[in-house]
């Protein structure tokens, strides 16, 4: 039975492209899901998955998409934890070999709302995401 690994609040914040001090304030107010081993907290990777699923379209499901995906009413409020696990969907894609277009294609197909809440995925809105992680 293989043990799963436990990621550190560094490494979680480095998937998520967050500060760690950010992750450790979520896991302190729950909205992360994690364990506290000793002082030091941990998260599970599938903890990490279901965090980045549930926040990548935030609010009551309207829909469900082919995936799963929740799909929000338009208009969603964006917050700081879907931004961050749609970077870091974003970014997982990338990885993968998708194009901005691609990537692109996948977000409206999915129904994942724009960060306005208005229009379709671009790859130029893709690319702006990109930029604005880095500043």
């Amino acid at each position: 039975m293989a043990v799963e690994p436990l990621l550190m609040p560094d490494q979680v914040a480095e998937r998520l492209h967050l500060s760690p001090l950010t992750v450790v304030d979520w896991l302190r107010q729950g909205k992360l899901r994690g364990v506290k081993l000793s002082k030091h907290w941990r998260v599970r990777e599938a903890d990490l998955q279901a965090f980045i699923t549930a926040h990548v379209v935030e609010g009551k499901a309207s829909a469900a998409a082919p995936d799963g995906d929740r799909v929000a009413p338009p208009g969603a409020v964006e917050t700081p934890a879907r931004q961050a696990a749609l970077v870091a969907r974003v970014h997982d894609l990338r990885t993968k070999g998708f194009s901005l277009q691609g990537i692109a294609n996948q977000l409206n197909a999915q129904g994942v709302p724009t960060l306005s809440g208005r229009g379709t995925w671009t790859p130029g809105a893709i690319s702006h995401l990109f930029a604005e992680e880095m500043v």
